[in-house]
């Protein structure tokens, strides 16, 4: 079942001698220069404010009762549950060459957004079985388009494995060889310059209203410990009662390893030469994995810094008990 009518701009395909070319600054200027940057404790804080720039936002948007939001910070399960969400919709039959031509997401990079489905394309909501549309977001609850009939499904993910899921996603997409140290990304992300903004803030803004009848607060923790109740949770959430076909037919279009086996249909767009195409979406699903990037201390520090976080903002999440604190 086709889950959108968009037909995105086609990308032009990049010659192989000019993304031979680009090496030429890469290595000999953008190397050098993020090297010396790094030492000065100043990369990859020098991008931040060019990064906030160029995201894009909701405008005047006025949310329907048609709006499912999928609104969770940066790495924590967004692409599984924008699947999930999307074939719940579709009762487990939603087809697309890739998410975001199904799934609008308005706060993205504003120099991608014709290779994403608009907001205003009517499309999703005339070809979905249940009028359900899915829109993505990694905004705050504060700056998300607020209506009582809206569906707000806020999921959120231990910020460590965030972190590395971060750090090797910009990695792979972004930075190639002008990627920090650990420690320098690790700074980066518990500043006040990280460009997605600050997981505790984000947390928080939906923690508050977890109790609200049209707010549904997972932890990506929920998800990957069962499935299959995510599933249901979502599905009466969203008001679509699943037969039992639809929802085995939804349960294995949102298995890790359908979804591995259709990465493409899930990876973002390219954007510079030296990005590695395919499976940075889709990367290991693991929880609790942190460690293959990040020390001890490491983990530490970044609970430290949440936890005080939290704190300050008089959120009262059980931070130790849902994330087990180094």
């Amino acid at each position: 079942m086709k889950a959108s009518e968009f037909e995105p701009n086609s990308l032009p395909a990049l010659p192989a001698w000019k993304r031979y070319l680009s090496y030429l600054p890469l290595y000999g200027v953008g190397v050098p220069l993020t090297r010396a940057l790094g030492l000065a404790g100043k990369w990859p804080h020098a991008m931040a404010r060019q990064a906030w720039r160029s995201m894009g936002g909701f405008g005047n948007y006025r949310a329907t009762a048609n709006d499912v939001f999928v609104c969770s910070y940066i790495k924590s399960g967004t692409t599984w549950m924008l699947q999930l969400a999307i074939q719940v919709a579709h009762r487990g039959e939603a087809e697309f060459d890739n998410v975001l031509y199904a799934i609008p997401w308005p706060d993205g990079i504003t120099r991608q957004q014709p290779y994403i489905i608009p907001l205003e394309d009517p499309s999703p909501v005339e070809c979905s079985p249940t009028d359900l549309r899915v829109i993505k977001t990694h905004l705050p609850y504060s700056s998300v388009p607020h209506n009582p009939e809206s569906r707000y499904v806020a999921v959120v993910r231990d910020p460590k494995d965030v972190c590395v899921s971060a750090y090797f996603f910009f990695r792979a997409n972004v930075w190639g060889p002008l990627a920090p140290t650990v420690a320098n990304w690790i700074d980066f992300y518990t500043s006040e310059d990280f460009v997605f903004g600050d997981w505790a803030t984000h947390l928080a803004s939906y923690w508050a209203r977890r109790e609200a009848p049209n707010v549904l607060f997972l932890t990506f923790e929920d998800i990957k410990g069962d499935l299959a109740g995510a599933v249901r949770r979502v599905a009466e959430f969203v008001g679509v009662r699943l037969t039992d076909e639809e929802f085995t037919r939804v349960m294995e279009r949102c298995s890790f390893d359908y979804m591995k086996r259709n990465q493409s249909r899930f990876d973002p767009v390219q954007t510079v030469p030296w990005a590695v195409r395919g499976g940075s979406m889709v990367r290991s699903g693991r929880r609790g994995g942190a460690a293959e990037l990040l020390s001890t201390t490491q983990r530490r520090q970044i609970d430290a810094h949440f936890r005080a976080q939290l704190e300050r903002l008089g959120c009262d999440f059980p931070y130790d008990k849902v994330f087990a604190a180094c």
